[in-house]
C-alpha cells in the first residue's frame, strides 16, 4: 500500500528559524569594514583565469584580469549576477529585450559587443552550459544560444576572473570576447542570509529575493557549501497609449506590455525530509542541469546528487535541464519513490535507491496540461482513498488519485492531447493557492495569493 511520510512544514519551522538566526549572526560577524590596504590585497590576489600557474597574482599576470569579490557583487545592490556584471565590467552588456518570447528571460549577455556565444563562461574553471532557448527574435546576440548568468546565485560566488585580452588563444574560438570564470565558496567557516525588495520608480517591477549561503564541516577535512537564492520578480510596462485608430474600442489604451517580464528564478527548487534523510532538488552548473540529491542526517557526508533525465510528452523530448519544481517522498511496495512534477505538468516517479547513481531516468506517469508550472504538493486520505492535491499557477489545484502511481503505464511517446496518463480533478473551490501543507486528518493549511496579498488559512481538504 502506498503511503507517505514527509515532515508537517510547521513542524520544521523552528528549525528552519533557529537556522536562518544563526546564519545571520555568522554574517554579522563576518562583515568587517574594508581596510585601506583593500587594493592592495587584490593586486596580490591568486588567479587561475589566462594561466596554468596555481601561484599568479593580478600583478604578475600578463594580461589584464579583472578580479571582482564578493563584496563588490553584494555592494552593487543589483539583483541577478548579470545585472551585477553589466554595472561593473566595461564593455559588459546586459541587453533587456522585450516582446521576444524566452529571450525576454534568458537574456543574451555580451562582451566587447561580440556575440554571446563568443564568450566563455566557466565555473570554478569548468565550463558552464549553454540554455536551450535560441535568440531567433531581433533582439541582440540573434542566433546564439547563451549563457544564463542569472541562474548562478550571487551567494554561492567568492570571486570572478574577468579575462579580455588574449582570450582565444588560450582557450579557443568560443572565447573570443573573453573568458568569465566565477569561483565558488568554498570551506566550512562563515556564513549568511539576506532578504531584499524594492519596486521601480513607476511602482512596477516588485521584487523580493532572500538568499543564504552556510558551510559545514566533516572530521576530519571534509566540507559542505550550501547557497540556495530565490527571487521573484513582477512585470514592468512602458508600452504607449495605442492611438492608430480612433473607431477601435480599445483607442486611447494601454494594449500591450514592452519591458520586463514575471519571473522567478532559484538554484534549489524544492526540499523534503524523510526518513531521516534530505531530499533536495534543483539545478548545478554542469550539462545535465537538473539534480536531486539525498543527504542522510545527521550531517556526515557530502553527496554529489543525480542528474535526472525524463521524457516530457507534450515536448516530445528527453529533458535534463528543466528542474523538478515540486516533488514528495512516497513509498511503493514497500520501496522509496518520488513523486516529482515540473514545468508544463509532467508527473513523474523515481526510485529512491536510483539517486546512488551518477545519473537517473524518470518514469513518466502522466501529463497534467501545457503552459503551467506547479507550486507544491501534498498527499492525504479521504474515505479510504489516497490523493495528491497539487497547487499550480495558471491551472489551479489538482486532486489525483494515487492508486496508479506504481502500475501506470510509461509514457514515452509524443502525447496527442493536452492530458495524458492519469487523470485528475480540478479544485475550483481552491484559488491562488501557493503553498500548502497538512494541518490534520481533516483540513489543510494553505498559502494563497488574493487581490489584498497573502492570506493564510485552514481549508477543509478536497
Amino acid at each position: 500500500m502506498p503511503t507517505n511520510a514527509r515532515t508537517p512544514l510547521f513542524a520544521l519551522a523552528p528549525v528552519a528559524l533557529a537556522a536562518s538566526l544563526f546564519l545571520q549572526t555568522v554574517g554579522a560577524q563576518a562583515a568587517t569594514p574594508p581596510t585601506a590596504d583593500a587594493s592592495a590585497d587584490q593586486t596580490q590576489s591568486v588567479v587561475v583565469t589566462g594561466t596554468r600557474r596555481s601561484n599568479r597574482t593580478v600583478a604578475e599576470s600578463e594580461s589584464p584580469v579583472d578580479v571582482l569579490s564578493a563584496r563588490d557583487l553584494q555592494a552593487s545592490g543589483a539583483p541577478d549576477l548579470g545585472t551585477v556584471l553589466s554595472q561593473l565590467l566595461p564593455s559588459f552588456n546586459d541587453p533587456r529585450p522585450s516582446v521576444t518570447d524566452a529571450s525576454d528571460a534568458v537574456r543574451a549577455a555580451q562582451l566587447r559587443g561580440l556575440a554571446p556565444d563568443e564568450t566563455l563562461v566557466l565555473v570554478d574553471g569548468k565550463r558552464r552550459h549553454t540554455t536551450s532557448v535560441v535568440n531567433v527574435n531581433g533582439s541582440q546576440g540573434r542566433g546564439s544560444a547563451p549563457v544564463d548568468l542569472s541562474s548562478i546565485p550571487i551567494a554561492a560566488i567568492d570571486h570572478i576572473e574577468v579575462l579580455r585580452d588574449g582570450a582565444a588563444a588560450q582557450y579557443g574560438s568560443d572565447a573570443i570576447a573573453g573568458v568569465i570564470n566565477i569561483i565558488l565558496k568554498k570551506g566550512a567557516q562563515g556564513g549568511f542570509a539576506q532578504l531584499e525588495g524594492g519596486q521601480t520608480s513607476r511602482h512596477d517591477g516588485g521584487l523580493l529575493a532572500g538568499s543564504a549561503s552556510a558551510g559545514y564541516a566533516f572530521d576530519p577535512t571534509g566540507w559542505l557549501r550550501l547557497s540556495v537564492e530565490e527571487r521573484k520578480q513582477d512585470h514592468t510596462n512602458r508600452a504607449g497609449h495605442d492611438t492608430r485608430d480612433p473607431t477601435e474600442p480599445r483607442y486611447g489604451q494601454v494594449n500591450q506590455r514592452y519591458g520586463d517580464p514575471d519571473s522567478r528564478q532559484q538554484s534549489i527548487t524544492d526540499l523534503a525530509f524523510s526518513d531521516g534523510r534530505l531530499y533536495i532538488a534543483g539545478l548545478s552548473n554542469e550539462e545535465f542541469a537538473s539534480k536531486l540529491r539525498s543527504v542522510k542526517y545527521p550531517f556526515a557526508a557530502a553527496d554529489n546528487g543525480a542528474s535526472v533525465e525524463i521524457f516530457h510528452g507534450n515536448h516530445g523530448q528527453l529533458e535534463t535541464r528543466s528542474p523538478v519544481y515540486t516533488f514528495i517522498p512516497y513509498t511503493i511496495d514497500s520501496k522509496p519513490y518520488v513523486i516529482a512534477s515540473y514545468t508544463c505538468t509532467p508527473l513523474v516517479r523515481f526510485s529512491m535507491d536510483s539517486l546512488k547513481g551518477s545519473k537517473v531516468v524518470g518514469t513518466t506517469i502522466a501529463e497534467l496540461g501545457a503552459g503551467n508550472r506547479p507550486l507544491d504538493m501534498i498527499l492525504y486520505k479521504k474515505d479510504g482513498k489516497e490523493f495528491l492535491l497539487m497547487s499550480n499557477n495558471s491551472r489551479g489545484v489538482m486532486k489525483i488519485p494515487t492508486a496508479a502511481f506504481g502500475s501506470a503505464t510509461p509514457i514515452t511517446e509524443p502525447v496527442k492531447s493536452e492530458t495524458a496518463g492519469i487523470s485528475y480533478e480540478k479544485i475550483t473551490s481552491m484559488t491562488g493557492v501557493e503553498q500548502m501543507d497538512l494541518l490534520d486528518a481533516q483540513r489543510s493549511i494553505v498559502l494563497a495569493r488574493t487581490t489584498g496579498g497573502l492570506n493564510l488559512s485552514a481549508v477543509p481538504l478536497p
